[in-house]
């Protein structure tokens, strides 16, 4: 396997692992380098009540829930 492909299983393989350890419903990563998208990948749910899943092309409404 080319060390490519290894670094993009390991990636993954990190992703998934975060997203079961913080009971995440979903989770998204990009890697950039020079300015361009070299790895991206998401799991879960983007939306549960629906069960749309999540993609890297998946956008997020965020808000401040920390008032």
């Amino acid at each position: 396997m080319p060390a490519s492909e290894r670094l993009a299983a390991e990636l993954g393989r990190l992703l998934r692992s975060r997203q079961a350890e913080a009971r995440l419903p979903s989770v998204s990563a990009a890697v950039f380098r020079a300015g361009e998208v070299v790895w991206a990948d998401a799991l879960g749910l983007a939306d549960v009540e629906s069960g749309r899943d999540a993609t890297p092309d998946t956008q997020y409404r965020i808000g401040s829930i920390t008032k």
